[in-house]
């Protein structure tokens, strides 16, 4: 028998239960439906993740461009107020749960399958499967994860490294802002591209304050070949190519 979430925990239900939306979250979107579809056109609205609400979202360490947020939210905060906003309209939330199949007939209800062979009936899915991040194919890289390898730039990590010299990996807006974050709490950062152009996959704004920050270097043309540490932990230096 499925348990089913409600804000202060799993309260268990006697019989299967039948929703107009289930909805697969990997982002922030899909936290912020079950508001619309609850108060808008009434619909009982079931959200699961396999993670946490909000996906990497909520691991981001800050988030400049949503609506409402002019001096920017963290990832965490946001996902958190809107999975609290949904609640609010009614929405279940079912923290981890991963669907694994989809059965559709002739007509409604369709059958969703879960982990462990549960189902769930409902008359409507919504698939928002975001995007995950890519590890580092770096040799070494998995033996230090969590030790000096992370996939993730929240308060935690900020602190965890209060000035000490940090170097993030990655192309985009996520990596960008990682990267000004940490900043503000490491001794220096040096940020570390494959391209020739920092502005190449990040918007202006983000490109001119690490441009202007002193405690960020670039390096462009450069890869991580290889990762070392001495027992658990990782070195300072890690060999660049």
């Amino acid at each position: 028998m499925r348990r089913w979430p409600t804000c202060s925990g799993f309260a268990n239900r006697s019989k299967r239960k039948r929703y107009t939306i289930w909805s697969s979250s990997a982002r922030v979107q899909p936290v912020c439906l079950p508001r619309f579809t609850r108060l808008r056109k009434g619909l009982q609205t079931l959200v699961l993740d396999g993670l946490a609400p909000g996906g990497q979202a909520a691991r981001s360490s800050k988030v400049e461009t949503y609506l409402g947020f002019p001096t920017g939210v963290s990832g965490a905060a946001l996902a958190e107020s809107a999975a609290l906003q949904a609640r609010k309209f009614g929405a279940r939330f079912a923290v981890p749960a991963r669907a694994v199949g989809l059965a559709f007939g002739e007509r409604p209800p369709i059958v969703v399958r879960l982990e462990g062979n549960e189902q769930l009936l409902t008359r409507g899915v919504l698939i928002a499967a975001g995007a995950k991040y890519r590890k580092l194919s770096a040799e070494g890289c998995e033996r230090f994860e969590g030790l000096g390898v992370h996939y993730a730039a929240t308060k935690a990590e900020a602190q965890r490294y209060d000035g000490a010299e940090v170097a993030v990996v990655g192309v985009g807006n996520s990596v960008g802002q990682a990267a000004v974050f940490l900043s503000t709490h490491a001794k220096r950062v040096y940020l570390i591209l494959r391209g020739a152009r920092l502005g190449q996959s990040m918007s202006r704004h983000l490109s001119r304050r690490i441009e202007t920050a002193d405690n960020i270097e670039v390096l462009y043309r450069t890869t991580i070949s290889r990762t070392v540490g001495e027992g658990s932990r990782l070195t300072q230096n890690p060999n660049l190519a």
